[in-house]
């Protein structure tokens, strides 16, 4: 005969190895619990984590003898995605780059934005919408065509 399992959630806390709760059901003396531990620092952006994982990657990720993620364009890869980080875009692809860049995409509806950083750091950009295409390069000291680039993104 099977066993049938019924659970509750309730929210309490823990302190000094007792579990505390708000209410006890009343139809509840014993009974086991699971605890998860929730932490109250907001988790680090999904964009940090692929980029640390990039920086894992050793010299021939590829199989065709590519250098590692180079330190150039890590920096400025993620300067370039910490500044947009506010910007409300959707989480953003990351790939490793042949020689050792990163590739950066973002695409809201029929808009597209393909970003390339260079081994050396070195930022370039394709922003593509129905076919229409335009490509250039991004420097993070002036970030206005950052800026044109995002909004354009966001809300065409």
């Amino acid at each position: 005969m099977s066993k049938s399992v019924h659970h509750r959630s309730i929210e309490g806390n823990y302190r000094g190895g007792k579990v505390d709760l708000p209410e006890t059901p009343a139809d509840v003396d014993e009974a086991r619990v699971i605890v998860t531990f929730l932490s109250d620092e907001p988790s680090p952006p999904a964009w940090q984590q692929a980029l640390a994982e990039l920086a894992s990657l050793t010299d021939n990720w590829d199989g065709y003898g590519s250098p590692a993620l180079q330190a150039a364009a890590f920096k400025e890869a993620f300067r370039l995605l910490a500044a947009v980080e506010q910007e409300n875009l959707p989480t953003p692809h990351l790939c490793p780059v042949t020689g050792g860049g990163v590739g950066i995409e973002w695409q809201v509806g029929p808009r597209e934005l393909e970003v390339e950083i260079m081994p050396d750091g070195t930022i370039e950009y394709l922003a593509a919408e129905n076919g229409d295409m335009r490509e250039g390069t991004l420097s993070l000291a002036h970030s206005d065509e950052l800026k044109r680039l995002t909004a354009w993104l966001a809300h065409g």
